[in-house]
């Protein structure tokens, strides 16, 4: 638990950056969202199934952390555009 929230301070705010130079036909943000949340589900699926099978936890571990890196890089642009949202 510890591991993945280092990781993704540190990951998130260069991804949101890099998202803000991204330029595509969905939107600034939208591809890292859509991948983000498709490859996010792949894992999160994935957990159980090697659970249930004979595979060595390292093979577990690399699965969750994958998870929470492609969690926090689709964080960062969902993140991005709330200060534009919400005034103060």
């Amino acid at each position: 638990m510890n591991l993945d929230n280092r990781i993704a301070t540190k990951l998130i705010p260069f991804i949101a950056a890099f998202c803000d130079r991204t330029r595509t036909p969905i939107g600034k943000g939208m591809l890292f969202i859509i991948k983000g949340f498709f490859l996010g589900a792949l894992f999160f699926l994935l957990i159980p199934v090697i659970t249930s099978s004979t595979l060595p936890f390292k093979v577990l571990f690399i699965v969750i952390l994958f998870m929470n890196m492609v969690m926090a890089i689709s964080r960062g642009p969902k993140i991005t555009p709330i200060p534009d949202v919400i005034y103060s």
